[in-house]
């Protein structure tokens, strides 16, 4: 689970989920990353910079070997478990 801090704001008492696309190297470190879906209120902007400091499985190529891949996230914000 993601640790990334809300936006600055009154968002209400409900989950907010978001969607970024990241872009993983062969060694499973994120490269660059952009918002896909952006609920508004800062929080595709937030989810995107939060998706650069996770690490991750690379994908692999056709021959099974580890490659620079894209992956799409989906990042739950929950108030209920929120790391404000």
């Amino acid at each position: 689970m993601w640790a990334c801090a809300w936006p600055p704001g009154d968002h209400g008492y409900r989950p907010i989920v978001t969607r970024v696309a990241v872009e993983v190297s062969a060694e499973g470190h994120p490269l660059r990353s952009r918002v896909v879906e952006d609920p508004g209120g800062g929080f595709g902007e937030v989810a995107a910079n939060c998706a650069l400091f996770e690490q991750y499985v690379p994908g692999l190529d056709r021959a099974g070997h580890p490659a620079t891949t894209w992956a799409t996230v989906r990042v739950v914000f929950d108030p209920f478990m929120a790391t404000k």
